[in-house]
């Protein structure tokens, strides 16, 4: 049987100073007045960004927090971040 081919992606690495100009330049493009605090991040996902918000139960349990869908339409999340009904792992629609 032929062996498979491992292919590693390393991504670059990011600095603190990048992260912190990125983190600047989405306050200034989203959130008002660019200084709020907290930033109303469900408002400016579901408002702004224009994407689904899917609240799951059971996500920190295999460590994960959140993620996008493939088709980039909606953001997959742990409940504690939303007040939207939750679901169970497992019944994301498509």
């Amino acid at each position: 049987m032929p062996r498979k081919r491992e292919i590693f992606i390393e991504p670059p690495r990011l600095t603190s100073e990048f992260i912190r100009q990125e983190a600047e330049k989405f306050r200034q493009k989203y959130v008002t007045p660019p200084d709020a605090l907290p930033v109303p991040i469900i408002q400016i996902v579901e408002l702004r960004l224009k994407l689904e918000i899917v609240p799951i139960i059971g996500l920190m349990e295999i460590d994960i927090d959140g993620f996008l869908t493939s088709d980039l339409k909606r953001s997959v999340s742990t409940p504690i971040f939303t007040k939207i009904p939750e679901k169970k792992i497992g019944c994301v629609s498509p």
